[in-house]
């Protein structure tokens, strides 16, 4: 687990959020829990992607999936 806000708070995730990503150039958590919404110096708690990214490439391999640019037409 990892946690991340904006200390002074006003951004963080809030009810509803979890699953949701945290990323900071690539995806760094997902979102699990948190005290209130975007509190200051109430941090949300993220699960780590690096923890678990042996069992996301083992699981992605493993279950056939649909990639989503080809579920939308072409571009013009």
């Amino acid at each position: 687990m990892l946690c991340a806000a904006n200390i002074a708070g006003g951004g963080d995730s809030c009810d509803g959020d979890s699953g949701g990503p945290l990323v900071c150039k690539l995806s760094v958590g997902i979102t699990s829990w948190g005290v209130g919404c975007a509190l200051p110096n109430k941090p949300g708690v993220y699960a780590k992607v690096s923890t678990f990214i042996d069992w996301i490439t083992r699981t992605v391999s493993f279950n056939s999936y649909t990639r989503a640019e080809e579920t939308f037409p072409p571009k013009p």
